[in-house]
């Protein structure tokens, strides 16, 4: 059997986001590892399963300092899928 080794894991983070009148959830900023990050714009959002570092939920395509990242929301949690440090 071979033995595999996730390339990443999930990054539990702090968000700060704008709730709307009508419950929607827009992401502003997020602090991963004592670094705050602006989002920039929010360039989707979509039900989906996290295939680098396992896990299921919304998913928000995100432009911060242009580039794209993912961000993740579970109903509880927001997370990014990081490279561990080695």
């Amino acid at each position: 059997m071979i033995k595999t080794e996730k390339l990443y894991k999930r990054e539990f983070v702090r968000a700060l986001v704008l709730y709307d009148e009508e419950g929607g959830i827009t992401p502003q900023s997020i602090v991963v590892n004592d670094e705050t990050y602006t989002i920039d714009k929010v360039l989707s959002s979509y039900p989906a399963a996290c295939q680098k570092a396992g896990g299921v939920g919304t998913c928000y395509d995100c432009r911060i300092r242009g580039q794209t990242a993912k961000l993740w929301f579970d109903e509880k949690r927001w997370w990014v899928a990081l490279k561990p440090e080695r």
